[in-house]
């Protein structure tokens, strides 16, 4: 395959098309321990009560717990994972091989999403 820049957009669309569908395709993990929260800023605040006690069988007079408020801000930072493709593929018409590399990396644990669920 010739080198050029319409080839170039054709095999960057088909990357990015292959792994958007497997992206979508993988089963969600992340939304069974952590809850979305749609942002529209560059940072979100958020505040809790901590110091929560648990739940106990009661017995005698009640145990009255302090409660504590606190926040912590999380900073809205971009992320990417930029893969190389070798010059010598495309002209060889190797990119098939590359396919399925593509799916694997967007399959869980390797897109990502739950390693930001579980890195806060």
């Amino acid at each position: 395959m010739l080198v050029n820049a319409a080839n170039l957009k054709v095999i960057f669309c088909n990357i990015k098309l292959t792994f958007n569908q497997a992206f979508d395709a993988a089963p969600a993990q992340w939304d069974k321990v952590v809850t979305l929260v749609p942002s529209t800023g560059k940072e979100n605040t958020y505040a809790w009560l901590s110091r929560f006690p648990r739940i106990r069988k009661w017995i005698g007079d009640k145990q009255v717990k302090a409660l504590a408020a606190s926040t912590y801000t999380l900073i809205n930072d971009d992320y990417e994972a930029t893969v190389e493709v070798e010059r010598n593929d495309i002209q060889d018409d190797q990119l098939a091989f590359t396919g399925p590399r593509r799916r694997m990396r967007a399959l869980p644990p390797n897109s990502g999403r739950m390693r930001w669920c579980l890195s806060c």
